[in-house]
């Protein structure tokens, strides 16, 4: 579902499919959401959909064999990271961003591997010049440099940036428009014991 920002309105229902849906992102021209859909049988692969807002399209397969949270798109919206493990293991890939396009001419007009030894959720810088990824283990941070200019596609080795704290299975990193790195961590269990005070009154009454 969709609304509007400010909390006004109702939510718009944008497509209804069996199993999990997961929006990844959102087209800079504001006329397509990119989900990540996943079926209900758990061992089946997931699949990326394009779902039209300001059209009379309907949601259309992109991409088939991905895994997830691994789905973004470029600041440009030209480009499509994912992650698949296809091969044997995940690993990133970037293909260009056609909205319109089959999952057959998606993969015949290019596509591109980014990580070499294993990667898990490849997140754009906000310039479009680097693209983040976390090992599969989710232990170690790298980045590859970009260069995207006249439809192509070029990018360095990936370098190790960081090594990343203990956090949950879960998507747990994003890159913000001032080009910093969020991340969440895991918060273990606390030692000390919950205290519960009965009867409590606020001060003066």
């Amino acid at each position: 579902m969709v609304r509007t920002s400010d909390g006004l309105g109702q939510e718009q229902v944008i497509t209804r499919m069996q199993g999990d849906v997961l929006a990844r992102s959102w087209s800079s021209d504001g006329n397509y959401i990119v989900i990540e859909h996943h079926g209900i049988d758990p061992n089946s692969p997931g699949e990326i959909w394009v779902v039209p807002l300001k059209s009379s399209e309907a949601p259309h397969l992109l991409m088939r064999n991905i895994s997830s949270f691994g789905t973004d798109l470029s600041p440009d919206g030209r480009w499509l990271a994912y992650t698949s493990e296809e091969s044997g293991r995940l690993e990133v890939y970037v293909v260009p961003f056609k909205p319109q396009a089959s999952p057959a001419d998606v993969l015949a007009a290019g596509r591109w591997q980014v990580s070499t030894e294993g990667g898990n959720q490849p997140r754009w810088s906000p310039t479009g010049k680097e693209l983040f990824f976390a090992n599969p283990s989710g232990t170690t941070l790298y980045v590859a440099s970009v260069k995207l200019e006249n439809g192509k596609f070029e990018h360095s080795n990936a370098s190790k940036l960081l090594d990343l704290p203990l956090h949950p299975a879960w998507d747990f990193y994003d890159i913000g428009r001032d080009g910093k790195i969020y991340m969440s961590s895991y918060v273990g269990r606390q030692s000390s014991p919950l205290t519960m005070l009965l009867n409590w009154q606020p001060a003066g009454k």
